[in-house]
């Protein structure tokens, strides 16, 4: 696949192309902000959330969208995180849309969101039983943070857990850190 702006390409497990691509479609009139669209693919071709895809964060748009990531759970579900400009911090937002294309978790209450932190480099992990670990590098010190979402959107450990204590620069988690999930989640 290929695209000339960002573009996120995830196969799901029954070999469905979750396309997901950085555009100005939500842009207000003559400003070249950005927001993500996704769209499902059928292996014969068939797009299955329409042919105009899903936009993720409705008619809003950014000055910057990166660093999406995708994950399946067990029903079939997909959950999406990201992030985005809010002033001059980087705001993370997180996303869970049904099989058939349905927003499933209000973005408002998912978003990660501080005048005086930024939060970056998302990594989701099937944290089993419907569920999944969200891992992020939060504020200037890139401390690695990771905390467990439930099928509804609920926090399942009280707090979020610090995995390291940040230091290492503007580099992404996932090429410093390996998540293995045991058999029980």
């Amino acid at each position: 696949t290929w695209t000339v702006t960002g573009q996120i390409l995830f196969v799901d497990r029954d070999d469905n192309a979750i396309v997901v691509a950085t555009d100005f479609r939500h842009a207000p009139a003559g400003k070249k902000t950005w927001s993500y669209s996704v769209y499902k693919i059928s292996p014969e071709g068939e797009f299955l959330w329409g042919k105009d895809g899903i936009s993720l964060e409705g008619d809003k748009s950014h000055k910057y969208v990166v660093c999406m990531k995708i994950c399946q759970l067990e029903d079939g579900s997909y959950v999406f995180a990201w992030t985005h400009t809010e002033k001059s911090k980087m705001t993370l937002e997180m996303q869970r849309i049904s099989e058939e294309g349905e927003m499933l978790w209000d973005a408002d209450k998912m978003r990660l969101e501080d005048p005086n932190t930024s939060y970056t480099y998302p990594y989701l992990v099937n944290g089993g039983n419907n569920q999944v670990i969200l891992i992020y590098a939060k504020g200037t010190n890139m401390d690695v943070v990771a905390r467990k979402i439930d099928f509804d959107g609920e926090l399942v450990w009280s707090e979020d857990t610090k995995i390291y204590n940040g230091g290492w620069g503007n580099v992404p988690p996932w090429t410093i850190i390996e998540v293995h999930p045991t058999n029980d989640g």
